[in-house]
């Protein structure tokens, strides 16, 4: 359906037809375009890449594995005695 400029109308639907005049775009604008797109999305992905590695950055001084836990000491548990109550009969 190529109809420049006209509107159609068929009974509650109504067609409407833009000229092919306004907004056309050269294939030269279009690459420079997506040439831009592509170059920022670049730079995005390079800062969250390094980010991504800032922040692992400082498990690599680390001696022991990742997985591994601190060593704990192991003392007897302290027995807190409570007082005794007064019995009310």
């Amino acid at each position: 359906m190529s109809q420049s400029g006209e509107k159609s109308r068929c009974g509650h639907l109504r067609l409407a037809y833009t000229s092919t005049r306004g907004g056309a775009r050269s294939r030269a604008s279009l690459f420079v375009l997506s040439m831009a797109v592509f170059l920022r999305i670049a730079w995005v992905n390079l800062i969250a890449v390094a980010g991504a590695v800032s922040a692992l950055f400082p498990l690599l001084g680390r001696r022991r594995p990742v997985g591994t836990r601190f060593a704990t000491l192991h003392r007897p548990a302290r027995v807190i005695p409570f007082a005794k109550r007064a019995q009310n009969r």
